[in-house]
């Protein structure tokens, strides 16, 4: 067994690696390119990530680009073989063929099924008919963060995440008037395994915050987000969220951008349940 030390300097390299993943799926990635970015060997990277991961590196990037797919021809209109080029696929056969090895279907048709029951719920319970929030676009400046990541319902991921970031950056003194806190959630639980689906917890801090162990730093997506304004308490934010990707999305006449939306938690020390939240889509650019 690793040492504690060992594993958290393990922890942060694959962690490197991760968002290395996560920011350029839309790009070749290969074992040595990664493992160099790692800063280990191709074969120890390959056995790590397996063991951090629980996936290997073929398998985990397979998934999130058909995911990634599957959620463009869900929820945008932009033709097949733009998604294919999106998720990292050269040509539009061999994203049919991969896409439909995952999914029992090819693309178009998968885009023109109707949405079952289950998969109208978003965090939790059945989505209600709730109205697309006010919103504005907003462009937004590159910004380090200092992040944690957890896996499963988004409800119980987002709890797990701020509790650990929390205590970390707490006790470090990065809580400061100017932070931000953001959420980053990547997958849609309509399409992403409940137990697999992905969320960050992120705080803003100065270039030269450093972190360490399973905390990462990296650079929020800068530039253009659509910005809606949320009023409510945090269990219902996936009224807002079915509403936000079962309408507005579907009729964006612009172009979303390849990463993830943010949640901007605006009013996190006041003792009231009800917040003010901003729900952040990133676009390529207004329509």
């Amino acid at each position: 067994m690793a040492s504690p030390t060992t594993a958290n300097r393990y922890q942060e390299r694959i962690n490197l690696a991760l968002s290395f993943i996560h920011d350029n799926i839309d790009q070749p990635l290969s074992l040595d390119k990664l493992a160099e970015i790692s800063h280990l060997s191709a074969f120890h990277f390959h056995r790590l990530f397996k063991t951090f991961v629980g996936e290997n590196l073929n398998h985990y990037v397979r998934r999130l680009r058909l995911e990634r797919g599957a959620f463009r021809l869900r929820y945008t209109r932009d033709p097949v073989h733009e998604i294919a080029s999106q998720c990292g696929y050269s040509t539009v056969p061999a994203f049919t063929r991969a896409f439909s090895q995952a999914y029992g279907t090819p693309p178009s048709n998968y885009r023109m099924a109707p949405t079952t029951p289950a998969a109208q719920e978003s965090w939790s319970g059945t989505a209600a008919n709730t109205s697309v929030p006010a919103n504005e676009i907003v462009d937004f400046p590159r910004r380090k963060v200092v992040y944690v990541r957890r896996s499963g319902r988004y409800d119980h991921a987002a709890q797990q995440a701020w509790a650990a970031l929390g205590a970390y950056a707490g006790s470090r003194g990065l809580f400061t008037a100017d932070s931000w806190q953001v959420g980053v959630t990547y997958d849609s639980p309509v399409i992403t395994d409940e137990d697999l689906v992905r969320y960050e917890a992120c705080i803003t801090v100065d270039d030269s915050v450093r972190a360490s162990g399973e905390f990462g730093t990296r650079y929020l997506h800068a530039g253009p987000y659509c910005v809606f304004h949320v009023t409510g308490r945090y269990q219902d934010l996936w009224q807002a969220y079915a509403a936000i990707y079962g309408t507005w999305v579907k009729s964006f006449a612009g172009r979303l951008a390849n990463a993830p939306g943010l949640a901007l938690y605006r009013d996190t020390h006041s003792a009231s349940p009800i917040k003010h939240i901003d729900i952040c889509i990133p676009i390529e650019h207004p329509p």
